[in-house]
């Protein structure tokens, strides 16, 4: 799954490069993206394939050779990152599960009982 997390990241990027060149439709990028925020919010693997991409982003923006010709890429990257999370919606936070199930569940397990264990 991480593999295809990966794979679905790669083809937005393909869509998107293929729109200024006529490649693909206008509407393409749009039910892509659409897709890919679905699919966001549902699997953590892409997610993670998001992070991972981020950080070697990040990475290549530190290196020194990169900051010393374009010391605003940080920035820029930065700035980028922010209008993307505003299109894309805040992530809800993960919900832990209710009191009263838990309560349940460690109620119906079976516990030993503290009758005399010789009868």
């Amino acid at each position: 799954m991480k593999v295809v997390s990966y794979v679905e990241v790669a083809i937005f990027a393909r869509v998107l490069f293929g729109l200024p060149l006529r490649s693909n439709s206008l509407l393409t990028p749009i039910v892509y993206g659409i897709f890919l925020r679905s699919r966001y919010y549902q699997s953590p693997f892409t997610r993670e394939a998001f992070k991972g991409i981020d950080s070697a982003i990040l990475q290549a923006l530190s290196h020194p050779q990169v900051g010393g010709a374009v010391p605003q890429a940080t920035a820029y990257y930065n700035t980028l990152k922010t209008y993307l999370a505003r299109a894309a919606g805040n992530l809800p936070a993960p919900t832990a599960p209710p009191a009263s199930a838990t309560a349940a569940d460690t109620s119906s397990t079976p516990r030993a009982s503290s009758a005399n264990p010789a009868q």
